[in-house]
This record gives C-alpha cells, structure tokens and sequence, in this order.
C-alpha cells in the first residue's frame, strides 16, 4: 500500500511540476502603451480614456498629501475603474511616497488590492506633471492584463 501510494505521490509530483503556468494573452510592455492627452493606446490603437481630478491635502505644516481621482473609460465611454492614490511628494526617510491606493472596477464592484499592481518601496518625486501620475501605466497595465480594457 505504502508502495502506491508513494508512486501516486510521485506522479502527482511530476504532473504538477510539468503543468504550464496559467499565462495572460496580454503581452503589457511599456513600450507598446502610451498614455497622452487623457487616452490609452495599446499597439497604435484607443483603448479608452481617462480624466484626472487632483486636490492637496494639508496635513500639518511640513506634509502635503496630492490626492488624485482618475475614472478610467473604455472606448465607447463606459466607465472601467475609479482610482484614488493619495501620494506624498517629500515621504521622511523611511516612509513610502505613496501613502494609499484603491482600484474599484464598476463592472463587477470589486476593490483591488493596490499591492498587486504598485511598487510601493519606489522612490517617487511629485515634479512630474498630472498627465504623468505616479505608477499609473502599471494600473492600466494591471486593467488590460485582466481584460477590463
């Protein structure tokens, strides 16, 4: 029986070694999406577009926090996501520059987790212009290789 057993296990082992990894259609590089004038191209065509709404946030003297509020819609101007990131321009030495994010799809009503798709330990600078939001091609990115564009 411990024979069986043992052969079972390994061939269970082998199968799972062998098993292709679950891979995306969507090949993201950077080179092939561009985001300007408030639009997403993706291999020279308009996925959709996007609108900023940005505020600041005085927290005491010292700390300013930017709040951006992006919708992003496909081409037929359906609304795909709602993001927020609350960025902090000059972060202390061991403080992250982004202080939170949220990605809220409206086609099914999640909230995902901002882990999956941004680098929170990068270092940031707030010298960048709006259209230029902080890791926001790896949030379009993370909406086409989930097929929400």
């Amino acid at each position: 029986m411990k024979k069986y057993l043992s052969i079972l296990f390994m061939l269970f082992l082998g199968i799972s070694m062998n098993a292709k990894p679950l891979s995306l259609n969507v090949d993201t590089s950077l080179e092939e999406l561009t985001l300007n004038k408030n639009k997403i191209i993706y291999n020279g065509m308009l996925l959709g577009k996007f609108n900023i709404q940005s505020k600041e946030l005085d927290i005491n003297n010292k700390e300013k926090i930017k709040v951006y509020h992006i919708i992003i819609f496909c081409k037929d101007g359906k609304e795909v996501a709602q993001y927020e990131l609350q960025f902090n321009g000059k972060p202390k030495k061991n403080s992250s520059a982004i202080v939170d994010a949220t990605l809220k799809t409206t086609r099914d009503n999640v909230k995902h987790n901002p882990s999956n798709f941004l680098d929170f330990s990068d270092s940031l600078s707030l010298e960048k212009e709006e259209s230029e939001i902080v890791q926001f091609e790896q949030v379009v990115k993370y909406l086409l290789s989930y097929h929400y564009l």
